[in-house]
């Protein structure tokens, strides 16, 4: 027999949980949690330090999840059930939508989440967004999944490991060149390519794809555009970043790199009329910390 989805409205009424009505005209429903309802903690990380949405941090809060954030979350023979946020200091949450739960129905389950719960994304498809300009933007381009199996005798609440499936690029305006006078020192239109459009069953799909970055900075010396990016093999003969120098000239740095799933790539550049030099690649973790031989290749 296929296992309860959910607790009807019908099957509350049972339980003695409906409120008493406010009047003749309206009613106060209110949804007891069951005592078998599925709760629901979230951490970020493997041993690679993979974080949440906060994609561009750098520090602590980059392992934490905003308030409203949704997760799917979902088990054999139940609908997914959305959970939601409620507290960022505390890291709680609870479900998005009042009376559906997942529930325990024996003692050894596997549940399967994946994060941002938006449409067309799946625990097996992801489709890359192109504008990450914005915070709230650059969130919905951290797509992170887990399946794990826990046990009732354990407790209700389960505990759900997230991992990174995409790569995150910054490039730095590390310096220019004595080429340009005082007041030419600056980019604009910066792009940055990554190499699939989407992810299928843990694969890079599709064609490459240009994406707007987060900006922090003014486009002078020491400003910095993060991207995440679908992980692949390095291609060569593919532009990896274009930008537009204060002369209006469009330089490109060819060849994307091999990229890996919860590492952060930083290109440090100097920008001269006619092109750009790759000063330093640093390959670290989400923590920031570098890694043993994290210098990729220029």
């Amino acid at each position: 027999m296929k296992a309860t989805k959910y607790l009807s409205l019908a099957a509350l009424a049972l339980m003695g949980t409906l409120a008493s009505c406010q009047s003749d005209d309206e009613a106060a429903v209110s949804f007891a949690r069951p005592d078998n309802a599925v709760g629901i903690n979230v951490t970020v990380g493997s041993l690679k330090g993979t974080t949440r949405s906060n994609a561009i941090a750098t520090d602590d809060t980059q392992r934490e999840f905003n308030l409203g954030d949704q997760i799917s979350v979902s088990t054999d023979g139940q609908d997914p059930v959305l959970f939601q946020c409620t507290d960022a200091d505390m890291q709680t949450w609870a479900e998005a939508e009042a009376g559906k739960f997942l529930l325990w129905t024996q003692n050894e389950m596997t549940f399967k989440a994946y994060y941002p719960a938006t449409n067309g994304t799946s625990m097996t498809a992801f489709t890359l967004p192109a504008d990450q300009s914005t915070e709230a933007k650059i969130a919905l381009a951290d797509y992170m999944t887990r399946q794990q199996t826990f046990y009732y005798e354990n407790g209700t609440d389960i505990t759900l490991n997230l991992e990174r499936k995409t790569a995150r690029v910054i490039v730095r305006i590390n310096s220019f060149t004595d080429q340009y006078d005082e007041g030419q020192q600056t980019v604009s239109n910066v792009r940055i390519n990554s190499q699939f459009s989407a992810i299928a069953d843990g694969n890079g799909q599709g064609d490459i794809t240009e994406v707007t970055p987060y900006m922090q900075g003014t486009g002078g010396q020491g400003t910095s555009y993060t991207a995440l990016v679908v992980p692949g093999y390095d291609d060569s003969g593919a532009t990896f970043i274009t930008l537009t120098d204060a002369l209006n000239n469009t330089l490109t740095v060819k060849g994307i790199p091999e990229l890996e799933a919860g590492y952060s790539y930083t290109f440090n550049l100097t920008v001269g009329k006619n092109t750009i030099q790759v000063q330093s690649v640093t390959v670290t973790d989400w923590t920031g910390e570098t890694l043993a031989g994290g210098q990729a290749t220029e």
